[in-house]
């Protein structure tokens, strides 16, 4: 039972950013639970949208049926009946969760071909873009309460390595050239 645990945990930590991932070990313990991640986002959604499609035509047909035949309108015609499926089609296949959904199956397909050709673990692209807030919120937080972030620590840090005479790009005056190595021809 462990192990399965294991396994599953590994699939949802191969959808994090490498940064992230890291914590958790070696990319190349994650290359399989990653693929299995990324056929399963890929199934999952591709079902979602299904019988989701399949809802809203039912559920609209009707409305739009009631609608024209109240306007007088006959739906006997086969030119109606291939504008009104054209026109639902259309209808569903721009609204926000559906262009979601197209996304994260296309996204899951390219998972598990990153996984399973190249052997490379990629992350999803929502928890990339909630890691990039993350931070955006972390450095803005660090300037407005006006502690140093990590950059200005690091130039702190290298000023007073500077001033104190250690100098790691350059030979300072008075120091010995570094030794040749055996192989510099003499």
């Amino acid at each position: 039972m462990g192990v399965v645990v294991a396994y599953v945990l590994a699939g949802f930590v191969s959808l994090l950013p490498r940064g992230y991932r890291n914590w958790f070990g070696p990319d190349e313990d994650l290359q399989r639970p990653a693929l299995i991640s990324g056929v399963l986002q890929y199934v999952t959604c591709a079902l979602i949208l299904l019988g989701r499609f399949v809802v809203f035509i039912q559920s609209n047909t009707a409305a739009f049926g009631a609608s024209a035949v109240a306007q007088g309108q006959s739906l006997k015609l086969e030119r109606a009946q291939y504008d009104l499926g054209f026109t639902l089609s259309g209808g569903y296949l721009f609204r926000p969760l559906t262009i979601l959904l197209f996304y994260l199956t296309f996204e899951g397909v390219a998972r598990f071909l990153a996984a399973s050709v190249t052997r490379e673990v990629v992350g999803t692209a929502p928890l990339y873009l909630a890691a990039l807030a993350w931070r955006l919120c972390a450095r803005l937080y660090s300037r407005l309460a006006g502690k140093p972030g990590a950059r200005a620590k690091f130039r702190a840090r290298r000023k007073a390595q500077t001033e104190a005479g250690y100098c790691p790009l350059e030979l300072r005056p008075g120091t010995p050239p570094p030794p040749s190595s055996p192989t510099d021809p003499q």
